[in-house]
């Protein structure tokens, strides 16, 4: 069974509900485990899972992500059984390392070889429309449920023996070299499931195959949504080349956004994308945080942004689905923030000011780190 969650409530609220019925197992990995209110409540409930019905839980999260809540989560455990690891901790001698820039970005979570969690979510407040009302950010988040399919079951092989990996080398140091696990070619295969954990080099240039095969394969329509757009060059000309070809292209992006530099970058690029029929749109309403791509073939959702950082350089964590239940709820998703959004006209568009102009230049020449 999948499910798509587009409300952080909604996702926090079943996440409660699987940790209360969990038997063996619960691994958490996320770029950031925030502890105010929500980090805490599900904090509470693991302490109380693992203390009364010994279930093993283990926390996986990044050193800068979660550096300001890393010191209470070892201390809040502490008397548990709870095992917290942490991706290349923040320390200041590290920050001019060779390969220090490579975060652990994923959200995972995996509960008793039974369910299975990611998307774009962190465990933050601001995803929560209870406690941020109207101002909540959007973003989306995916369960999967295993049954007796074998594709499924793969998926679960896979997420649980990185998970396990990463955790063992993250616990003696910093680097990780994982056993790489042979990926399908979904489209090639008529796959329906397959997930893409790219937790190095050879892993992330798989992603950005598959990735690229994906849109090339697209016929009627490409929709990209992203909260940093900085695509890279060949991603560029291939959705022109797309749009050339009566492809309906059109990309979501973040107008409201908590990475400025990221959002001036990407805006650097929207002219070339306008004028060769790609449509653009901006969500200003709230902070949009959603990662997905979809086409008449289906879905990819996760972790990776549509930037350098994501294709190049942190460890990323992409689920590619191809179900009809599933391409009809997201193409609804799609149809109701298109109309939170501003679509961004290419005559307007060249009226922006100098100011403007300059920093979207000067932000798109750091892109290979932002």
């Amino acid at each position: 069974m999948i499910k798509l969650f587009f409300e952080g409530d909604l996702f926090f609220e079943q996440l409660k509900e699987d940790i209360r019925n969990a038997k063996d197992y619960i691994f958490i990995e996320f770029y950031i485990f925030q502890l105010e209110h929500i980090g805490k409540e599900l904090l509470q409930l693991l302490i109380k899972k693992n203390r009364n019905d010994k279930v093993t839980v283990k926390i996986l999260v990044d050193g800068i992500g979660s550096r300001d809540y890393v010191e209470d989560l070892f201390k809040l455990t502490k008397d548990t059984s709870i095992e917290v690891g942490v991706y290349k901790p923040f320390r200041f001698k590290f920050l001019f390392r060779s390969g220090y820039h490579r975060r652990n970005h994923r959200k995972l979570i995996l509960i008793d070889d039974r369910i299975l969690y990611t998307g774009g979510m962190n465990i933050k407040d601001v995803m929560s429309k209870r406690i941020m009302g109207e101002h909540r950010w959007r973003d989306t988040m995916v369960r999967i449920e295993n049954g007796y399919h074998v594709e499924i079951r793969r998926i679960f092989f896979q997420c649980k023996l990185d998970y396990i990996g990463l955790w063992r080398i993250t616990k003696r140091g910093f680097y990780f070299l994982p056993k790489l696990i042979p990926i399908l070619n979904a489209l090639k295969k008529n796959q329906r499931f397959i997930i893409f954990s790219s937790l190095n080099k050879k892993r992330r240039r798989l992603f950005r195959k598959f990735y690229y095969d994906f849109i090339d394969h697209s016929h009627n329509f490409l929709y990209i949504a992203t909260p940093y757009f900085v695509p890279p060059i060949k991603l560029i000309r291939l959705l022109k080349q797309k749009a050339a070809q009566g492809v309906d292209v059109r990309i979501l992006t973040a107008g409201n956004t908590d990475v400025w530099l990221a959002r001036q970058a990407g805006r650097a690029v929207y002219s070339t994308l306008l004028k060769s029929g790609v449509k653009i749109y901006e969500f200003h309403n709230r902070v949009f945080h959603a990662k997905q791509t979809i086409n008449e073939n289906g879905l990819i959702i996760g972790s990776s942004n549509i930037d350098y950082r994501s294709f190049l350089h942190n460890l990323e964590i992409d689920i590619y689905l191809s179900t009809e239940e599933v391409l009809k709820n997201i193409l609804f998703q799609w149809q109701k923030d298109i109309e939170e959004s501003e679509q961004i006209h290419y005559k307007e568009w060249k009226r922006r000011g100098i100011l403007e102009k300059i920093t979207e230049k000067i932000a798109y020449g750091l892109r290979y780190y932002l």
